[in-house]
């Protein structure tokens, strides 16, 4: 008997499959602007009755939206952006800067990004250029259950995106994909203040690897360099939590290695806290969340231009 393909879903997966749904952004983006009644996004944007009032109970669940009645006659319903639809149209507004032109109604792309990143393909594509059968191998590793169909699709829905390409025999993250992975990030903090217990977890890890993938953005070209290890945290202050690590190199300004685990030289400089304490590290431009030591005239510089090339492009 075959066995069953594995079901995916990764940080941020579960917002990111309710965004999948056109007609909740369409309806955020809306209510971004003014209140409105349920029958305008059936005139203005085709949404049946049915479909807003099942996709409604979700957003209203999350805070994204919120209902209210108006006395009559008539009596009419209305609603708003709740206390969370800030946060989750600034989601959508970061995604669409991602998403190619001829895609942009496509909101499977970023859900499709989530899962290749929980099934390791994202990860296993920060090593550098890498042929089918040797990231095939990585990934199904991890992931017996994965076919080798699943593996090849997820790395088409990345390279159709436009966050991985081709380069010969072998494949290799792209810039936007690096980017993709701090919108991931984004997604996956949102699902953790919001979403209690149905949030798909986070691990160390999720957030070493992140932080290798979208290091090799950053430029300090007035720095001379040297070496920042970032020690990523489960808990704070408790024995036995579980801890990963990543680094980056900085030579003459510019990025010149970046890895998983320990630097292969002694660090000049690192930071560390716990996955929420990064997040907001990083996200919110809050350093001071991490606690830092060595030369602090590295890590600063690197975590403030982190968060200007994930969260303040054009």
């Amino acid at each position: 008997m075959t066995p069953q393909a594995e079901q995916i879903c990764g940080p941020g997966g579960r917002v990111l499959q309710l965004l999948a749904y056109r007609p909740v952004t369409a309806v955020l983006l809306e209510l971004a602007r003014r209140s409105r009644r349920p029958s305008h996004f059936e005139d203005e944007y085709e949404v049946a009755s049915t479909t807003f009032h099942q996709h409604a109970g979700e957003l209203i669940g999350i805070g994204a939206i919120t209902r209210r009645a108006e006395p009559g006659p008539p009596r009419e319903v209305m609603y708003d952006l709740g206390e969370t639809g800030a946060e989750i149209c600034e989601l959508i507004a970061g995604w669409l800067t991602l998403l190619r032109s001829s895609r942009r109604i496509d909101w499977k792309v970023p859900r499709r990004t989530s899962e290749a990143w929980a099934a390791g393909v994202v990860p296993a594509l920060l090593d550098g250029p890498r042929p089918v059968p040797e990231l095939e191998v990585t990934v199904r590793s991890a992931h017996p259950r994965l076919t080798s169909h699943q593996v090849k699709r997820l790395l088409k829905n990345l390279t159709d995106a436009g966050f991985a390409e081709r380069e010969g025999e072998n494949f290799a993250i792209t810039e936007r994909g690096r980017l993709a992975i701090g919108e991931l990030a984004a997604s996956a903090r949102f699902e953790r203040r919001h979403l209690g217990d149905d949030a798909v977890p986070i691990t160390p890890a999720d957030g070493a690897n992140a932080l290798r993938g979208t290091l090799p953005l950053i430029g300090l070209p007035e720095h001379p360099g040297g070496i920042c290890e970032f020690v990523v945290k489960e808990k704070d202050g408790e024995n036995g939590a579980a801890v990963a690590m990543a680094w980056v190199e900085i030579r003459d300004g510019r990025v010149v290695a970046t890895g998983y685990g320990a630097p292969p030289q002694a660090a000049t400089s690192w930071a560390q806290g716990t996955i929420d304490q990064w997040l907001e590290a990083v996200i919110d431009h809050r350093p001071r969340a991490l606690q830092a030591a060595g030369r602090s005239d590295l890590s600063k510089p690197i975590l403030d231009d982190l968060h200007a090339q994930l969260y303040k492009r054009d």
